[in-house]
């Protein structure tokens, strides 16, 4: 007969766990395996013990000892699975829930789980499906509920997705995460006053709540509340957006302070950055010195534009904080520049300069269109930013509806789009000017030039708009129905950008309207 520890060890572990008292509970599973190596529950304690604690490597090592034990219990690829998924390792930790469930096809937990993975893994529609399931089997379960939202929202279901969460918060009524999707999704909705109330009441049952602090930035920032969004903005660093690594300095943050030497160190995505860029000139007036860290592909552009005593630094652990007073994440500038719409004016006319040789020389090549307008074109984003695949229009779609006989289309679209260009002329005859000389990921200062070449840029959201209107040059900006709360919510004119007009969708998807309306003001 297999020996195994005494109930009362075992409901010491168990309370241990639930107390959160992990280090107790981590050295009872430990005693288990080693004085019952066959007995599967020990390995199942320490593997669920190990990854609570952040030891996922050897987690995932204790429940492959507890599968070889016994394969056979669902709970134990329910346990490695979960295991696989904080290991990003998302098709394997999916195969094994889908294991648990041929084991017991009621494990209502596994469904909640495999549908998290499966939208995590793109496959929204099998994602549904899992939540759905958890659903039928316990249909109070208003987890599943909240979970089905999300995966609903992804799929551009908004309407359905509102309906999903209220039926969460129905039955959790203090359900804080529900009341902050269901923000997320009444913004996108652009219900801006319900989305409000409804982070209010996410912050009200949950007073340190992050992410409904900076969703609420978001809704303020639509709405124009400027002031009210860039201070509510600084809860981003308490979230888990990927906006990249908060710097930690023994020199005091940045408020305001004159005449001193400030570190501005980058964050976000590169479009930010140059977004970002439109304050310093007015923070280079106000300081002694400024060191500013960004992407080294940034460097030449935006030494050639601002002027004064600025040094730059691509590498953030490269600045020695003794040459430094003060620091400040470029994303935490706006809060000091921009509190209303008019603080906008003093950038939005253009503050980049492209290299005007290079501008000469692009011409140059460009010299046998003459008397035709050049477009350039952007069309396509990759972001991980939920819904950012509704921004994306096909090549196709966008070319036939605006071409004719005096415009000529240069592509500004980073990425391998040759396919693409080519089945537009195999099946149109439009050809569309693809200068493979220019980088257009990594050399943005030539990229820089190639678009103040042209008449006009129309882009949907990405760094290309962001780079268009950053030189001032003229831009027709695509939005979709749910946009970036950066652009607002209903005008066509861009307080960032005096040059860049905004066309929006009427409803998520549909690009007709917005296309003809774009075809009437080109053609």
């Amino acid at each position: 007969m297999q020996k195994t520890p005494s109930q009362k060890k075992i409901n010491d572990f168990l309370e241990n766990f639930k107390s959160k008292r992990y280090s107790e509970a981590e050295k009872l599973a430990y005693i288990f395996t080693n004085e019952f190596p066959n007995y599967a529950f020990g390995w199942k304690a320490l593997g669920v013990v190990l990854k609570k604690t952040g030891k996922t490597s050897k987690a995932l090592a204790a429940n492959q000892k507890a599968l070889e034990i016994s394969p056979q219990d669902p709970e134990v690829y329910f346990n490695l699975a979960n295991t696989l998924k904080d290991l990003n390792r998302g098709e394997e930790a999916a195969i094994n829930y889908k294991k648990a469930i041929d084991l017991k096809p009621d494990y209502l937990e596994v469904y909640n789980n495999l549908g998290i993975t499966l939208r995590e893994l793109k496959k929204f529609k099998e994602s549904e499906a899992s939540y759905k399931k958890a659903i039928q089997i316990n249909p109070n379960f208003a987890d599943a509920y909240n979970n089905l939202g999300y995966t609903l929202r992804e799929l551009g279901r908004l309407d359905e997705s509102e309906l999903i969460y209220k039926k969460a918060i129905e039955l959790k009524p203090d359900f804080a995460d529900a009341y902050n999707n269901l923000g997320l999704v009444l913004r996108e909705l652009v219900r801006l006053d319900e989305s409000e109330l409804s982070y209010k009441k996410a912050i009200e049952l949950k007073p340190d709540f992050a992410d409904a602090y900076n969703n609420l930035s978001l809704t303020m920032l639509s709405k124009g509340n400027f002031e009210e969004a860039f201070k509510l903005s600084e809860w981003r660093w308490k979230t888990e957006l990927k906006i990249g690594t908060e710097f930690y300095s023994k020199k005091p943050f940045w408020n305001g302070q004159n005449k001193s030497s400030v570190f501005v160190w980058r964050e976000q995505g590169i479009g930010d950055e140059i977004m970002f860029c439109s304050i310093l000139p007015e923070l280079i007036e106000k300081s002694e010195k400024i060191i500013l860290n960004c992407d080294k592909r940034l460097i030449p552009l935006f030494r050639r534009s601002l002027s004064g005593k600025v040094t730059y630094q691509s590498k953030i652990n490269n600045v020695d904080e003794n040459n430094y007073d003060f620091h400040i994440p470029m994303g935490s500038l706006p809060r000091y520049f921009r509190k209303d719409i008019s603080s906008f004016e003093n950038s939005s006319k253009g503050y980049l300069k492209a290299d005007k040789t290079k501008i000469h020389e692009f011409r140059k090549k460009l010299s046998d269109i003459k008397n035709i307008k050049i477009i350039g074109l952007s069309w396509h984003t990759k972001s991980e930013i939920q819904m950012a695949s509704f921004r994306n229009i096909p090549l196709k779609d966008l070319v036939s509806e605006i071409n004719n006989s005096e415009i000529k289309f240069i592509s500004l679209q980073y990425g391998d789009v040759s396919k693409e260009i080519r089945e537009l002329k195999n099946e149109m005859g439009i050809d569309i000017i693809d200068l493979k000389e220019v980088d257009k990921r990594d050399d943005i200062d030539s990229l820089a030039a190639l678009v103040s070449v042209c008449d006009l840029v129309v882009s949907i959201d990405n760094f290309i708009l962001h780079l268009a209107g950053s030189l001032g040059v003229k831009t027709k900006a695509l939005l979709p129905f749910s946009s970036d709360s950066r652009w607002g919510h209903k005008n066509d004119k861009c307080h960032l950008y005096d040059s860049v007009y905004l066309y929006r969708q009427n409803s998520l998807g549909d690009w007709k309207k917005v296309l003809k309306k774009l075809n009437e003001e080109i053609n």
